[in-house]
């Protein structure tokens, strides 16, 4: 078993990046989505944590750089949301404010804890945790988007790719309602090396991965494991065409872990792509062949 476990070991493979190239790809990216928006600029909802932190940097460097380039045009800004709901993230609000002053951005702070309050009263299935933090996700979703309406800017999304794009740890039209997702093809041990390769602070970039949905709630208490190594592990062996058997006989993870994360990735593919459409046949002519429309395909 140790030689068949050192086999798999060396055959298990993880990303590696160029962090001074992957920066610049995102910067350029975030550029790229704005401008073919004709927006203005970006808005994002800080939050303290090293995702948000991160995107914020990027953005903030790609602004500059943009900014630099054409002195003569509008310039595009980066504006940011810092949104508490009461005592619960105090503390994240107070680390999301000293970004915004690293990166000297305009930011607005909301209270969203009297809406949470009042959806409570109407509707008491809101008094549930899970539903509650939902809610939450969702309202900071509303806020980020008056904004961007507001001042014709884009939502830059924060999610990475283990939550977003391997187990769907995110809520549907909450934090997974955005224009663009620029970190989304990075897993969170790579967010890591990027953040500290751009000179985000040591201690966000150490930060526990939360998003304070209740008191006490973190990634890691709700799921039972981490992002790095399980998740990205995980996937990556089942997408490099690894077995269940050998994913546990390369890693020593536990069966729990390795079939909750096949069930989430499974399960929650609903909130990673577009609503599906149903297929129908519509007649254009007066004797028409039937026509099925599987995708939304308007002709100008």
């Amino acid at each position: 078993m140790k030689e068949k476990k050192e086999d798999l070991e060396m055959r298990i493979k993880k990303a590696k990046m160029d962090p001074a190239l992957v920066s610049r790809q995102i910067e350029d990216f975030i550029i790229e989505q704005i401008t073919l928006a004709g927006a203005k600029g970006g808005v994002v909802g800080l939050s303290g944590g090293i995702d948000s932190t991160i995107v914020s940097y990027l953005a903030k460097r790609a602004f500059d750089r943009y900014n630099s380039a054409k002195p003569g045009k509008e310039q595009l800004r980066l504006y940011g949301l810092v949104m508490p709901a009461g005592d619960l993230g105090d503390e994240d609000a107070k680390d999301a404010i000293e970004i915004t002053n690293l990166l000297k951005i305009s930011y607005k702070a909301i209270d969203i804890s009297p809406i949470l309050e009042a959806r409570r009263k109407i509707n008491p299935v809101f008094k549930n945790n899970h539903n509650n933090g939902n809610a939450a996700a969702r309202e900071r979703m509303i806020q980020l988007y008056g904004e961007a309406a507001q001042n014709n800017l884009l939502v830059l999304g924060t999610g990475n790719r283990d939550e977003d794009y391997c187990i769907g740890y995110f809520t549907k039209y909450g934090d997974g309602g955005v224009d663009i997702s620029p970190i989304g093809n990075l897993p969170k041990r790579l967010v890591r090396q990027l953040a500290a390769y751009i000179g985000v602070p040591e201690k966000t970039i150490k930060r526990e991965s939360t998003a304070r949905l209740w008191p006490g709630q973190t990634d890691k208490g709700e799921l039972g494991y981490d992002y790095d190594p399980h998740v990205e592990t995980v996937i990556a062996g089942f997408g490099q065409g690894f077995s269940r058997e050998e994913i546990q006989a390369i890693t020593g993870f536990q069966y729990r872990i390795i079939d909750d994360i096949s069930k989430r990735h499974r399960n929650n593919r609903h909130k990673m792509n577009t609503p599906p459409v149903a297929e129908v046949s519509l007649d254009y002519h007066e004797n028409p062949p039937q026509v099925s429309h599987s995708t939304l395909k308007c002709g100008v």
